[in-house]
């Protein structure tokens, strides 16, 4: 049996690495756009990554995602799961 698969991928990616750059999340990250705030365990919360980013973004309706593994399996899609493709528009990954 012979498949034929007809699509367009795309995966637009931006890094910024430093503490000056969670101010340019505001502007960054368009305002009309529903952000998902994902991390790993509670060190952004202690270190202050956490609340330079919500300061960031706080103009923009945002969830977080929180507890993921440094190796995480299936259980990230599973619990992320509930989301569908119209419920975030833009994935932050903090690591």
């Amino acid at each position: 049996m012979s498949y034929e698969f007809n699509f367009q991928y795309s995966a637009p990616t931006q890094i910024h690495f430093g503490s000056e750059k969670f101010p340019l999340l505001e502007t960054l990250i368009p305002r009309d756009k529903k952000v998902l705030i994902l991390y790993g365990g509670g060190s952004i919360k202690l270190n202050g990554v956490y609340s330079s980013v919500t300061t960031a973004l706080i103009n923009h309706v945002s969830t977080e995602f929180g507890g993921i593994s440094a190796n995480p399996d299936g259980s990230v899609a599973k619990n992320v799961g509930g989301c569908d493709e119209t419920s975030f528009n833009v994935g932050l990954v903090i690591s």
